[in-house]
């Protein structure tokens, strides 16, 4: 790990004595970008927020398994994902079908002056995302909005970094794809 603020934070997670440092020095370092890496699986605020919340605890728990096999980031977002995953198959779970999770969407508010509309196009992105498969969501995700690379997510999920690319890849041409079908004008 070459980060030094990491070196501490990990540090002070480890010690029965800091570890509420740890998490406010996590929230400090981590805090907007975990919690914006949430809202890209729920994307309702309120379920983004608990998510957040339950990450948090379970690094906490979970500091003294750190192994530096990746960077802490990377173990972090692994949480964080695996937090996500659950709880969306546990909603699916509850619902009869895929319609009825789209409205959990958080609408965005759309402007009419000019010729881009910055939400629209985002808030199609995000329901772009939300239709690919899992394995594919989950590089475009980490590839797109959080920037990790192949191997990163290699780390993360298992799977081989050629197989990665290739999510990447047909994910990408979905969205895209998506994105002309349903954008005005």
């Amino acid at each position: 790990m070459s980060n030094p603020d990491e070196e501490i934070l990990v540090q002070k997670l480890k010690s029965a004595n800091d570890i509420n440092e740890g998490i406010e020095l996590l929230i400090d370092i981590h805090g907007e970008s975990l919690f914006g890496f949430i809202m890209t699986y729920v994307h309702a605020e309120a379920d983004a927020e608990d998510l957040f919340q339950n990450t948090l605890i379970k690094v906490a728990r979970k500091s003294g398994s750190f192994k530096r096999h990746s960077s802490f980031k990377t173990w972090v977002w692994q949480i964080a994902r695996n937090e996500c995953l659950d709880f969306l198959r546990k909603q699916k779970r509850t619902q009869k079908n895929q319609a009825a999770y789209a409205e959990n969407l958080s609408p965005h508010p759309l402007s009419e002056e000019g010729g881009f509309d910055g939400d629209k196009t985002l808030a199609l992105l995000h329901q772009g995302v939300k239709l690919l498969p899992e394995v594919q969501r989950d590089v475009f995700v980490l590839r797109y909005f959080e920037e990790l690379s192949y191997r990163e997510i290699a780390l993360m999920t298992g799977k081989s970094e050629g197989s990665l690319k290739a999510s990447f890849f047909h994910a990408s041409k979905k969205v895209s794809q998506f994105l002309t079908e349903n954008m005005e004008g």
